[in-house]
């Protein structure tokens, strides 16, 4: 059978009612890709998934037996494989062995392979994901052609994603808050636009108006102060030059947006200024191989400080005019100084 496609080795063992036959072209086909989507292996995958549920039943009952020998990658396929069978069927099969694979990518700065799925088919079954697998998914879900956006969005808690000091801490405490302070939280991580809409803002200015800006303001200069400090989760370093550990969440640097956001509706206030100034300078800080950390995070504390005003905000708007080099956010701050400049004083 060595000169048929994998497709047509299929239809033969399948005919012959060899289920063990069955799999063992299934895995020589993930082996002929390493494993990965795509080519060979996805078409195989899609083939079995097409079978009546008899033949699939017979499939999903002689996988578990091959995954303890199997290494690595051929174990996450065949448990991928199992998953794709199963759709349909009663009972739920090899989840703790799923669970345990999803668990391997809590270290990571995005799912892969196979982790996606595991993770649907938690949420499906009405199980929260891992605090740290959630958050690898949202990462994932924040490149701009990332397929897993509609997945991510299903994920409600944690708030904010772990492995960030300021994150953490601000989950902490909200557990003796009011849970005023919860949904203001998400609804900082909503805060992906260039610019707060009116609708964006008035649904925060509702939720300020239920903790109080005063209270608001102290509560969450305390956690900006921690934003970019040593992560608490640490990451293996994946296939990117750039450090990962130095980086900031992706999800978490949303909420960072939509909290400066919020500030900016507090009105004048020294320690504010000061905040979102360092704000700006922790968020372009550069990484090597990636450039500046998150360039929208310091937009959107250069816009806080714009919308401030009162001298505190001019004199931190000077002192960074003075010493940013990023252009972009240079070129804004210049604008955000002249504007100021030009009020009554």
């Amino acid at each position: 059978m060595s000169g048929l496609r994998y497709g047509e080795r299929v239809d033969l063992a399948l005919a012959a009612g060899d289920p063990e036959a069955v799999l063992d072209v299934a895995m020589a086909a993930c082996e002929a890709c390493r494993g990965f989507p795509g080519m060979v292996w996805d078409e195989v995958v899609e083939q079995l998934a097409g079978q009546p549920a008899g033949t699939r039943t017979r499939l999903v009952a002689v996988i578990p037996a091959r995954l303890a020998p199997a290494p690595g990658g051929l174990r996450d396929a065949l448990l991928y494989l199992s998953l794709r069978l199963s759709h349909g069927l009663p009972g739920e099969m090899l989840a703790a062995e799923r669970r345990e694979a999803l668990g391997r990518v809590a270290d990571c700065w995005q799912v892969f392979g196979p982790a996606a799925a595991f993770a649907e088919a938690e949420l499906d079954a009405g199980r929260p994901l891992p605090p740290a697998v959630a958050a690898a998914l949202r990462r994932d879900a924040e490149g701009r052609f990332s397929s897993r956006k509609a997945l991510a969005a299903r994920v409600t808690e944690p708030v904010l994603n772990v492995g960030e000091q300021w994150a953490e801490t601000a989950m902490a405490d909200i557990l003796a808050l009011r849970p005023v302070w919860r949904d203001l939280l998400a609804h900082a991580t909503t805060a992906r636009a260039l610019r707060p809409t009116a609708t964006w803002e008035r649904t925060g200015r509702a939720l300020l108006d239920g903790i109080g800006p005063g209270v608001f303001r102290a509560r969450t200069l305390g956690w900006l102060a921690l934003a970019g400090r040593p992560r608490t989760l640490t990451l293996r370093q994946d296939f990117r030059d750039a450090p990962v550990n130095e980086l900031l969440d992706p999800f978490n640097a949303n909420a960072l947006r939509g909290l400066t956001w919020l500030l900016a509706c507090t009105g004048p206030d020294g320690e504010t200024a000061t905040a979102l100034g360092a704000l700006v300078d922790t968020a372009l800080r550069r990484v090597p191989h990636h450039g500046p950390r998150h360039p929208r995070v310091a937009s959107s504390a250069v816009y806080a400080l714009d919308r401030i005003g009162g001298p505190d905000a001019r004199a931190e708007l000077r002192r960074l005019v003075e010493s940013i080099a990023h252009r972009t956010t240079l070129r804004q701050i210049e604008a955000a100084l002249a504007r100021q400049e030009s009020q009554p004083q």
